[in-house]
């Protein structure tokens, strides 16, 4: 059995404070429903699995938070908006013809009517912390997300040193590496193979996007390095680590589709939160060096030089 986490990534470089002081901050940003008039909430709360609000786990620990948002649909909202201009244009307190000031007072005051019933859908990002290498990964392919579990941490703690993990431009990384890969048999990354997708796209006008997928990329590479001669880059590609666990990097240095290509083998006995835990540990272990890895042949360089090489 496979426990459904970390299936996608957005890593960062953070200093977060030892288990005991965070756990003390996180008390005073838990998780309380959202009020009739809030559009949506997030805070802390325990794992579902463990129980616990800070699990340790092998090389670190991990922690769960959840996000409230209420539900409502744009097309929901116009029609009430046009309801309600006609009711108070039949009761002749609004002109038949109306100002986009008088509209937008109205579409407001729906909406926060609309918020008092809505559907509230929930989400819980769970995020894991190599405690060695300083490395925080949010498990999300949204960048809003994972800001939002930033910016919680922040409040949580008061301050966090984090930074975001760029790269010497890595959608031409991606793109030199794929194509030496494919004209030479050149190995991409040390300790990386090619899998069986790649995403490639191109602005000419519009938007352009061809993904190849289920398929050796050797089998397919003229038709590939065509494109890549014709203004392509590439987005996506699926790379496998070590022979142990497969992913997408997008070339936004994000992780999608994190699958072990085996199922971690468990006693009778073990429970589910045992299980959890060590499949956890695994996880962020790989993906650590997995990170290291990368940024080490694609040339990581922190904010301070980011900055500095850009003046």
């Amino acid at each position: 059995m496979k426990l459904a986490q970390i299936k996608n990534a957005i890593a960062y470089k953070a200093t977060l404070p030892n288990t005991e002081n965070l756990l003390a901050h996180m008390q005073e940003q838990l998780f309380t429903d959202v009020t009739e008039t809030a559009f949506h909430g997030y805070g802390f709360v325990a794992n579902d699995i463990t129980g616990e609000m800070i699990t340790q786990i092998t090389g670190g620990f991990s922690f769960t938070i959840r996000y409230d948002e209420k539900v409502i649909p744009a097309k929901a909202i116009k029609t009430k908006v046009a309801e309600r201009i006609a009711e108070l244009q039949k009761k002749g307190l609004l002109d038949e013809k109306i100002n986009r000031k008088e509209k937008a007072g109205i579409n407001s005051m729906v909406i926060a009517e609309m918020c008092k019933t809505a559907f509230v859908k929930s989400t819980f990002i769970t995020c894991y912390y190599n405690e060695e290498n300083h490395l925080l990964f949010v498990d999300t392919p949204s960048a809003n997300m994972a800001n939002m579990c930033m910016h919680l941490l922040v409040m949580a703690t008061g301050s966090v040193k984090t930074e975001t993990i760029n790269v010497s431009d890595p959608k031409h990384g991606l793109t030199t590496r794929l194509e030496n890969y494919l004209k030479n048999d050149m190995t991409p990354f040390d300790g990386f193979t090619v899998g069986n997708m790649v995403q490639l796209g191109r602005m000419d006008g519009q938007k352009e996007v061809i993904t190849y997928s289920e398929t050796e990329l050797t089998s397919i590479s003229d038709e590939i390095l065509e494109k890549l001669s014709a203004c392509f880059t590439v987005e996506k590609l699926r790379l496998v680590f070590n022979g142990d666990i497969t992913f997408v990097l997008t070339n936004k240095f994000h992780f999608k589709q994190i699958n072990l290509l085996s199922d971690p083998a468990y006693e009778d006995d073990d429970d589910l939160p045992y299980r959890w835990r060590h499949e956890a540990g695994l996880k962020l272990f790989l993906l650590s060096n997995i990170v290291l890895g990368l940024v080490s042949v694609l040339e990581y360089k922190n904010d301070a030089e980011k900055s500095a090489e850009a003046k």
